[in-house]
């Protein structure tokens, strides 16, 4: 009986090394550089920089800015395809894929859809859009089509196909089907009103 007294002891002290851990490490939404300096353990690099962020399994659990999409720790062999398990692809809070546009993204973007638009890259070939296709309509440059983990990545009226990954990990929006219009170039010719 006399021992008993050093096992709450001992907790206590493993309970404040615990929590001394944990108070050095920094909060979601703070800067940077590698995992173990999250709380979360997750460390991500996006347009905002490199940031702390949250694990997730749907969109409701994010800010309204945000999806719940891929992050992918899985390594890249030679070609610089993803190599490895897909237990090693856990899915975060994060910035949607493209940003959203009215009416212009700038000289290397197109504003593409027809409701809540988004920006995608101007392109030459399925290669420059991470292999997902790249898709001309005739009044304007060649686009890619939207890369998307989350129906919140895709402009309105798309769904975000993810049984297609391209070589970056992510799926691509394809139209919602009307009649017989289901394939990716479908809706395309609603961009040129603008121009673009």
């Amino acid at each position: 009986m006399g021992g008993s007294p050093r096992l709450p002891a001992l907790a206590l002290c493993f309970l404040s090394f615990l929590f001394h851990c944990s108070d050095d490490r920094s909060p979601i939404g703070a800067s940077c550089s590698s995992g173990n300096q999250c709380a979360s353990g997750l460390c991500l690099e996006g347009t905002a920089g490199t940031l702390c962020v949250s694990r997730c399994s749907n969109d409701e659990q994010c800010d309204t800015a945000q999806v719940c999409g891929r992050f992918d720790f899985r390594g890249r062999d030679d070609g610089g395809v993803p190599s490895g398990k897909e237990s090693d692809v856990v899915r975060v809070c994060r910035p949607a894929l493209q940003a959203r546009c009215e009416s212009t993204c700038g000289a290397a973007g197109v504003c593409f859809g027809e409701a809540d638009r988004v920006c995608v890259p101007r392109c030459r070939d399925g290669v420059d859009c991470g292999g997902r296709e790249c898709v001309t309509d005739g009044c304007g440059p060649s686009r890619c089509v939207p890369a998307c983990d989350s129906l919140r990545d895709c402009p309105g009226f798309f769904v975000c196909d993810t049984a297609f990954l391209g070589a970056d990990g992510h799926g691509r929006c394809l139209p919602i089907a009307t009649g017989d219009d289901a394939g990716a170039d479908a809706g395309l010719d609603a961009v040129c009103a603008d121009g673009t």
